[in-house]
């Protein structure tokens, strides 16, 4: 049974299936597409309400766990989607380990988005 949350703005559905998240905390009803992940941001509450992070921009999708150099990092790796000057919404493309060689510095306005992959980043 799928319940709404009036956010300051558009409903938010709950998706029962996903499990308990806490009071006052619901997860949108997103669907399989990317695009629909986005939606995320219209139910913030709390401190991130405002924050613009990758909000309606484009995704870009982690497809490489490798950490290679963090001066000329590889596209597709998280690395390089983090130090993009532009606002990203980053997903990964499947369950992943990211071992950090070095610290992971990133540009403003990233939303990091790891829903429905098992992403362990460690370092």
């Amino acid at each position: 049974m799928a319940g709404k949350l009036k956010a300051d703005g558009p409903s938010c559905l709950a998706d029962s299936s996903s499990g308990e998240l806490g009071k006052g905390m619901v997860r949108p009803k997103l669907g399989p597409k990317p695009e629909n992940r986005q939606r995320l941001a219209d139910c913030a509450i709390g401190f991130g309400k405002q924050a613009i992070g990758g909000r309606d921009c484009r995704i870009y999708v982690v497809t490489d766990s490798g950490n290679d150099d963090p001066v000329t990092p590889k596209p597709g790796t998280l690395r390089h989607a983090v130090i993009q000057h532009e606002p990203l919404w980053i997903i990964f493309e499947r369950d992943m380990v990211i071992k950090l060689k070095e610290e992971l510095i990133m540009n403003s306005f990233k939303t990091t988005d790891g829903r429905g992959a098992s992403v362990h980043i460690a370092g």
